[in-house]
């Protein structure tokens, strides 16, 4: 049994809950495709990247007051993985002064570190998935909105 539960890991970590991800922050694109148009002049190809960062800040605020690191990982892997990487790694252990937990960052301190650290993984995916779906010329299929032309003929214009 122990042998499997290091590819389930990983198949979870990058194949599932990136699946996951992308649906949620679809269905939130096509969510605020459909406000902004009433409302914003915000560009069509930078829809799925606020999306994105508004599901990062949503999950950002679920992880947080969770205490069992197993059970924030199961929730946010990638955020929660980036957030303890980054405090523990802050200082090395070597130089680190005894009072070390005080005298951190605001921003990098438990558990806000999870929320800035998941917001910046939204982001990230966000613009990744986004330059796929425009490079491939795929957007309408996937992400569910209309992105401009980008071929060479283009004025240059994303409104």
């Amino acid at each position: 049994m122990s042998v499997l539960v290091g590819p389930l890991i990983l198949l979870y970590v990058f194949v599932v809950y990136p699946v996951i991800t992308f649906f949620i922050a679809s269905w939130l694109a096509r969510r605020l495709n459909r406000w902004r148009l009433a409302r914003w002049h915000v560009p069509r190809w930078l829809i799925f990247i606020i999306a994105c960062l508004l599901f990062g800040v949503i999950l950002g605020v679920i992880t947080m007051p969770i205490p069992n690191q197993l059970a924030r990982f199961i929730v946010n892997p990638w955020g929660s993985g980036a957030a303890d990487w980054i405090h523990e790694n802050w200082w090395a252990v070597k130089y680190r002064p005894d009072n070390w937990e005080t005298i951190i960052p605001w921003g990098i301190r438990y558990p806000q570190v999870y929320l800035f650290s998941t917001m910046a993984g939204g982001v990230l995916y966000g613009v990744l998935i986004t330059l796929i779906a425009i490079k491939g010329d795929r957007h309408q299929q996937y992400i569910g909105i209309s992105l401009p032309d980008t071929t060479v003929g283009d004025t240059g214009s994303f409104q």
